[in-house]
């Protein structure tokens, strides 16, 4: 039986399956510190990632740094344990098969690799910030922290932190509004709609995408009759919609953004 929404893998079975198929690096004993502090905190905390924008200095170049694409409320998988940082690269490093895949036995890629712009095999995500990883680097006790855009098609990281208790005293910890008390939250998907007058320019675009990378030339030919596809689905990063946007329109493909307004949880 193939995958389908109702079938759809529980957190709990995408982290049994990734603890049964693969091992994480060695974890730095701040690492450990860092799953203890999420654990310990009261249900119903949240986490805010940087300073007050009305605090914020203005930038006068114009140029996105990593604080900037870091700032925002951190939305992930809270990592806690062992078995949520297999959860939080799902996407990341360990890129789901849906077609090969059914609900009783998974199929994942691993794409790690060590070459430019690739996932790296010592990177953790640790959450994400307005719709981007923070990434640690577990070569070093320290483990700095990382930032890449999501869905730029590679993944160029930028430093944010020197070290991971840099990270968790940047971290605000909050209690959110009551959800009938707060306002609602936009999330935005993005759709490719059409490829344009030249579809392998389109195809080449999307094959840089991380969850199409491993696809081969047969299987994204077919998308020509697959049409609509989902880019990506119900983030609450606008800068990462609106990059997918201009990343396809580039390439002369067409595209829809979509928004809705969620409660916030």
């Amino acid at each position: 039986m193939p995958l389908t929404r109702d079938t759809w893998p529980s957190a709990a079975a995408v982290r049994a399956s990734l603890m049964a198929q693969f091992t994480l690096p060695p974890l730095p004993a701040t690492v450990h510190d860092w799953l203890a502090w999420y654990a310990a905190l009261a249900p119903g905390q949240s986490l805010y990632l940087g300073p007050d924008p009305a605090d914020a200095p203005e930038d006068d170049d114009g140029m996105e740094d990593a604080a900037d694409l870091a700032v925002g409320v951190l939305t992930g998988v809270p990592t806690v344990d062992v078995p949520s940082l297999f959860h939080a690269l799902d996407g990341y490093r360990f890129v789901l098969d849906a077609r090969r895949s059914t609900p009783d036995h998974l199929v994942w890629a691993d794409v790690a690799a060590t070459g430019p712009g690739d996932w790296q095999p010592h990177w953790l995500v640790l959450q994400n910030a307005g719709g981007d990883p923070l990434i640690a680097d577990v070569r070093t006790p320290e483990v700095p922290i990382y930032t890449a855009p999501h869905g730029a098609g590679r993944w160029d990281a930028a430093l944010l932190c020197a070290s991971l208790a840099e990270l968790m005293q940047a971290i605000t910890v909050y209690r959110p509004e009551r959800v009938g008390d707060a306002p609602p939250a936009p999330r935005y998907t993005v759709r490719l709609v059409d490829l344009g007058p030249v579809p392998l320019r389109a195809l080449l675009a999307l094959k840089q995408l991380p969850a199409y990378r491993d696809w081969g030339s047969s299987r994204l030919m077919a998308l020509k009759d697959g049409l609509p596809l989902t880019l990506v689905h119900d983030t609450v990063s606008l800068p990462l919609a609106e990059r997918l946007v201009r990343q396809f329109e580039a390439v002369g493909a067409r595209v829809a953004l979509s928004k809705r307004l969620a409660p916030r949880a």
